[in-house]
């Protein structure tokens, strides 16, 4: 077994960067990576305005006494210039007129007639955004490799930036294993214990886990308890696929079929990480195409994904490679695990502290449904008292 850290270094050394690209517009870019460095064309502010509502003027010392000469409001700009002795009123957001350098906030005015009375006096350049404190044109608004967010898209609507190239979406196939799963979107059929079929929850949950903006994903066929099926499968899942995400036969059973035929036809990145749960994880990559073997168990198919397919992902979006961001919380309840592993274990972050589920087994949903983050403990340690602290993983921050 290897460590995570391990794991984390072989995939970014083994996986190339997706080099493919499209273009898009900004109602499209949400989750999208982009493909260069974007330059700002123009400044933020695109010209000098004012943060506040008062009186623009040219100030001179001295002087608390002004003469109102117009207006300046968003959208309409005073267009004379402002001689020494002359105010105008302006508002948030709209341009500073020519001549001008001050702002006074209204708050700190009196006006009779066409007459504007400062109390106090402003410093020189008090209250103005000046164009390009922001951004200047031909700065870097956003760096190569960056999934764009509703903020990112926000700044380029600013910087008047109407569609952005970005890597093309990642195609990702979701395929089960073996005889015994049934759809679970489709009929029960017999799940008793005569006909011992189990409904496929895992395809379900890691579609799930992995749909958003910027990945395509696909729930694929079951994989049968065959060679020569898995092989064939493989191979034709492989033509239109950036990954493939499978979970179960990747441990040492005797129909652990995705195991040998990744073994035998392509090239093994890694299999097993001194983890729990998940273990038995396999990473290889098949042509252009990465495969991931999950464990069967609902529970280590899903921290896996959280931890494995998610650098995947980051390593074919050019991303950093690195485990989902944590921080350190007391422990409500003491607990223990075994010492030459790194062990996940479910838990719910509340009130300040973080209670670890009372039942670790990983076929168990509910841990997952009660949880809202992981529980990350190193290798070395066998337990974790009340009030130590401890570092905790949230599930909201898979991506």
């Amino acid at each position: 077994m290897i460590s995570l850290d391990e794991a984390l270094k072989s995939l970014k050394n083994a996986i190339p960067e997706n080099a493919q690209t499209k273009e898009c517009s900004l109602s499209e870019a949400l989750g999208h990576v982009t493909a260069s460095d974007i330059i700002a064309p123009s400044s933020l502010p695109r010209f000098t305005n004012t943060g506040v509502d008062g009186y623009a003027f040219c100030h001179e010392d001295e002087r608390d006494v002004y003469t109102l000469v117009g207006a300046s409001y968003a959208g309409e700009p005073y267009r004379a210039k402002i001689k020494a002795g002359e105010a105008a009123r302006i508002a948030t957001g709209a341009v500073l007129p020519e001549g001008a350098d001050t702002v006074v906030m209204q708050e700190y005015c009196k006006v009779e007639g066409d007459q504007l009375y400062l109390d106090p006096v402003p410093p020189q350049g008090a209250h103005l955004r000046h164009s390009g404190a922001d951004i200047a044109e031909g700065d870097i608004a956003l760096p190569n490799n960056k999934k764009l967010t509703a903020q990112d898209i926000a700044l380029l609507g600013a910087l008047g930036i109407k569609k952005v190239t970005v890597k093309r979406p990642l195609r990702i196939a979701v395929a089960s294993t073996g005889l015994e799963l049934e759809a679970a979107d489709e009929g029960q059929g017999d799940t008793g214990s005569k006909g011992g079929k189990i409904i496929d929850t895992n395809t379900l949950m890691l579609t799930q886990m992995l749909k958003g903006c910027g990945i395509e994903v696909e729930q694929a066929r079951a994989l049968p308890d065959d060679y020569e099926q898995t092989a064939t499968a493989f191979k034709t899942l492989c033509q239109r696929h950036d990954i493939i995400v499978t979970t179960g036969g990747v441990s040492v059973g005797d129909r652990d079929f995705v195991r040998d035929v990744l073994h035998e036809q392509a090239e093994v990145i890694f299999w097993k990480i001194a983890i729990r749960p998940g273990k038995p994880v396999l990473v290889a990559r098949m042509g252009e195409t990465i495969i991931v073997g999950l464990p069967g168990n609902p529970v280590s198919a899903f921290v896996t994904s959280y931890l494995i397919v998610r650098a995947v992902i980051r390593c074919l979006n050019g991303e950093i490679v690195e485990l989902p961001d944590g921080f350190p919380v007391p422990l409500a309840t003491s607990i223990s695990k075994p010492e030459h592993l790194r062990c996940f274990l479910r838990a719910r972050y509340e009130g300040g502290k973080v209670t670890a589920y009372h039942d670790q087994s990983s076929n168990l949903y509910s841990s997952l449904t009660q949880a809202n983050g992981l529980i990350d403990l190193p290798v070395g340690k066998s337990s974790a008292e009340k009030g130590e602290t401890v570092i905790f993983r949230p599930f909201s921050l898979f991506s």
